[in-house]
């Protein structure tokens, strides 16, 4: 009897080990394909039950959105993700996954939980959201999340269909209709993408090797357009704008997953992007292209990605050679025609428009300093900073498609403390009135980039 006892005791043994040794050996990520484990939420806002488990969702699609309260793309798809909801309620469950654990250990999970649900509380007042959100962390290092947005799409047998960093209705309505939907992929934090095996010393698509004639990196000028690849690295910062950038004195431009427009914003500006750090560029260039073709579905595809690669002789290579053979590529490839012209454009200006309330503002020195106040997206302090700086960082609170100029003509250092929802444009907008300023839209000339079809080019008659 003992040795029955112990016989079934040491299998048990045995099999518990290889359990434990198969599970300690599973890589520490999901894969599409992989079937979704099961989870239990315990912290649920906008959702009948305080708890809800994964496997309660099958039989509808499910979509996790995780998100993080420093990640600005994220807090800023919770309207886009609330019109997904609302849409495809009946067959898709939609859940916002709010991490409450810093893998960097900055905060502890009190102090982000106390972050992530007061941020959330300012985003429903703003957006009347409807859709669940979860403030779990277990579930967010369980799957090894790694740049946010991150999200997972799990059809209703539990299968994972795609991880992504964006979806859309289009995409969504594809699912529903048994389609093979395209999304752009997004890495898991322990993943290793091919593209790390980029060799940035040679040129993209070639190996180093022997080929006809010679090696295949023999040649003495190349330009090549390709369709992106997961094998292709992120674009790195490209300038043409400066003749002693990187890329002029390497004669070599190389960029990776760019959508037309922003290759055609390379091929003639010099840059693929610019803000109000660089002052003069952002208040004479205007991003917005002006389409003038009979068909802008080419230039509205975000999804559809390129690169790109030229190399010349470098004693030829200057900022306008290397644009003027990148218009050349474009124009025999695609067959569009681009120009930069002068056009009007709207825009917003800042100005004065208390002069007594901005004389309080001029800093009384110190230390410069900037502070966001004890809790994000509350405040921002600017201490003995000039005025463009201060404009520089609020900006990006006021969330403008067009460019906001300034027009104070202040040139002396300020302490301005800005008190408002920062996450609320026109809560930003109304605090900064009440500091004396004002801002107004208008029109200024700027440098566009105008697209045509190749039928208005005389070079095609």
């Amino acid at each position: 009897m003992c040795s029955k006892v112990y016989l079934a005791l040491l299998i048990s043994v045995i099999e518990f080990s290889t359990a434990y040794s198969q599970k300690d050996a599973k890589r520490p990520f999901p894969i599409i394909g992989d079937s979704i484990e099961n989870h239990i939420f315990t912290d649920l806002v906008n959702y009948p039950k305080k708890q809800a488990a994964i496997n309660d969702f099958k039989g509808k699609w499910l979509i996790l959105d995780f998100w993080g309260y420093s990640c600005g793309g994220c807090l800023a798809s919770f309207p886009k993700m609330n019109a997904l909801h609302n849409s495809f309620k009946d067959r898709v469950q939609v859940i916002m996954v709010g991490a409450i654990k810093s893998r960097t250990g900055a905060h502890s999970v009190r102090e982000l939980e106390a972050i992530s649900k007061n941020i959330y509380n300012r985003l429903d007042k703003l957006y009347d959201l409807q859709l669940p959100v979860a403030f779990d962390s277990v579930l967010y290092l369980k799957h090894d999340v790694g740049s946010l947005p991150h999200i997972l799409v799990i059809d209703p047998q539990g299968v994972i269909r795609a991880k992504t960093v964006r979806i859309d209705s289009l995409q969504l309505s594809g699912l529903l209709n048994g389609q093979d939907v395209k999304f752009e992929y997004n890495y898991s934090y322990s993943e290793h993408s091919n593209s790390e095996n980029y060799d940035m010393k040679i040129p993209l698509l070639t190996s180093g090797a022997m080929s006809n004639g010679g090696p295949d990196t023999g040649f003495l000028y190349r330009s090549l357009i390709t369709k992106s690849s997961e094998d292709h690295p992120f674009t790195s910062a490209v300038d043409l704008t400066r003749d002693n950038s990187r890329n002029v004195k390497q004669a070599r431009v190389e960029v990776f997953h760019c959508d037309l427009e922003l290759l055609y914003r390379l091929a003639y500006f010099g840059r693929i992007w610019w803000d109000n750090e660089s002052y003069n560029l952002y208040s004479n260039w205007s991003m917005k292209t002006i389409l003038e073709t009979a068909d802008s579905a080419n230039f509205g595809d975000k999804k559809r990605k390129y690169s790109y690669s030229l190399i010349v002789p470098k004693e030829r290579s200057n900022g306008n050679y290397l644009m003027s053979v990148m218009q050349s590529d474009l124009y025999h490839y695609f067959g569009y025609i681009a120009t930069r012209e002068k056009r009007k454009v709207p825009v917003y200006t800042i100005k004065v428009r208390d002069t007594l309330k901005v004389k309080k503002l001029i800093s009384t020195g110190g230390n410069p300093d900037v502070s966001d106040g004890e809790m994000p997206y509350t405040r921002l302090y600017v201490r003995n900073c000039p005025f463009p700086d201060f404009l520089s960082r609020i900006t990006s609170s006021l969330d403008y498609d067009e460019p906001l100029l300034d027009s104070t003509n202040l040139n002396m250092n300020f302490d301005i403390d800005v008190k408002a929802n920062m996450l609320d444009k026109y809560s930003v907008r109304s605090a900064i009135n009440e500091l004396g300023f004002s801002i107004t839209q208008g029109f200024k000339e700027m440098d566009v980039l105008v697209i045509k079809d190749k039928k208005h080019d005389s070079r095609a008659q």
